[in-house]
């Protein structure tokens, strides 16, 4: 049966690629600091640039069928993307890869393949996530309708029928992400905390 509960299985731990993390040290984490009127359009611009990225962090989902939590770890380079969720004893979740032309998901080893991450998740899990949109929902510059404030900042944006609300962001090496942030529609809520940042450029 599809739902939230499959989330839920005792899966292998992925020793290999937490052992890869642990090495690398964080991005320090510091308050952002308004160097010009103009600092959200000028960032946001940066950030439209960035093509390689490694982000931890911790995600809540809940909807009709229940409610989980897992630690993630997120990687982008160029137009792939790597998205890995873990449970707090550290064995994983699921694994989902994707490109331009496929996606993967792995799950206790099996391989589920499709054309994009959201089709794929939506099949094996049965959950509607905007999983495609990622990269630009966890860089603080979502598409599609958005809100700013009188500062241009995101407050929040409607993409492919979810609601992104922005809450706190933090400057990491000159880069101001969003580190809490809840993805919503009227089935699934989605809460995500921005732990570290080992990689942004």
């Amino acid at each position: 049966m599809k739902s939230i509960k499959k989330l839920m299985l005792p899966l292998t731990v992925s020793a290999f690629a937490l052992l890869l993390a642990a090495c690398q040290s964080p991005i320090e984490q510091k308050e952002i600091s308004f160097a010009s009127d103009n600092y959200w359009t000028l960032m946001q611009d940066k950030l439209k640039t960035v093509k390689n990225l490694n982000l931890k962090g911790r995600i809540g989902i809940q909807n009709p069928q229940g409610r989980m939590s897992a630690n993630y770890i997120y990687n982008l380079k160029n137009d792939a993307y790597t998205l890995e969720l873990i449970s707090s004893l550290g064995s994983q979740i699921g694994k989902l890869t994707a490109d331009k032309n496929e996606a993967k998901l792995i799950i206790n080893g099996k391989v589920y393949t499709s054309n994009d991450g959201e089709s794929l998740i939506k099949e094996i899990y049965g959950l509607s996530l905007p999983v495609n949109d990622l990269k630009d929902i966890m860089l603080g510059i979502p598409q599609g309708m958005a809100l700013k404030d009188s500062s241009g900042k995101y407050q929040s944006a409607v993409i492919a029928g979810f609601l992104v609300e922005y809450q706190k962001f933090a400057d990491f090496n000159n880069y101001a992400l969003p580190t809490d942030y809840q993805i919503s529609n009227e089935d699934t809520l989605l809460k995500v905390r921005l732990n570290e940042v080992l990689t942004i450029n």
